[in-house]
């Protein structure tokens, strides 16, 4: 974000969560996808959340999954009944520690799970539960609602013309954006 408000560059458009603070510090286009936060796991008996109380969790340090652990006051029974919560670097060495029986879930984006379970090939390792909605959408300095609008309108007619689709089908094998042609 600092890169942003220094003008090094014109948006912020990888993965970044719409938030309240977010809201407040720049101007967002519109959300363009919902990438859930779901746990990752390879204990069959795990069905939910609940089944992860006393257990200890991974996140990747700095992730929109550790904010919402430690800030989001209606997890904090939830947080509180967790084992222990662990912090990586990178999702691919707490999924290595998962498969190695070292922590017992992961909370991690649907979208970057699914890409992990893609790329490693681990069919023991599967999602379960929603803890919460994180949609996307592309951030820019506050002032440059023109550019913001613009985006905007190239997402509309994306979604028109089909390109959305096409796009969503390759990457994610099904449309799971949020862009519609209004």
């Amino acid at each position: 974000e600092m890169e942003l408000s220094s003008g090094n560059i014109d948006c912020i458009w990888n993965g970044m969560s719409d938030t309240p603070e977010r809201q407040a510090s720049m101007s967002l286009s519109m959300d363009y996808l919902n990438n859930k936060m779901v746990f990752l796991v390879k204990d069959p008996s795990f069905k939910s959340r609940e089944d992860l109380v006393g257990k200890k969790l991974g996140v990747q340090s700095g992730s929109y999954a550790e904010e919402l652990l430690e800030t989001d006051a209606g997890l904090a029974d939830f947080y509180g009944s967790l084992g222990e919560v662990l912090a990586y670097p990178d999702y691919l060495t707490a999924i290595m520690d998962m498969q190695n029986g070292s922590i017992d879930g992961i909370l991690i984006d649907l979208v970057v799970a699914n890409y992990q379970l893609k790329q490693i090939g681990d069919e023991s390792l599967f999602t379960i539960d929603n803890l919460a909605d994180d949609y996307y959408a592309v951030g820019f300095r506050k002032e440059d609602v023109a550019l913001r609008d613009a985006v905007n309108e190239i997402f509309k007619e994306m979604a028109k013309d089909g390109v959305v689709d096409e796009i969503a089908a390759k990457w994610f094998g099904e449309n799971i954006s949020l862009i519609t042609a209004e």
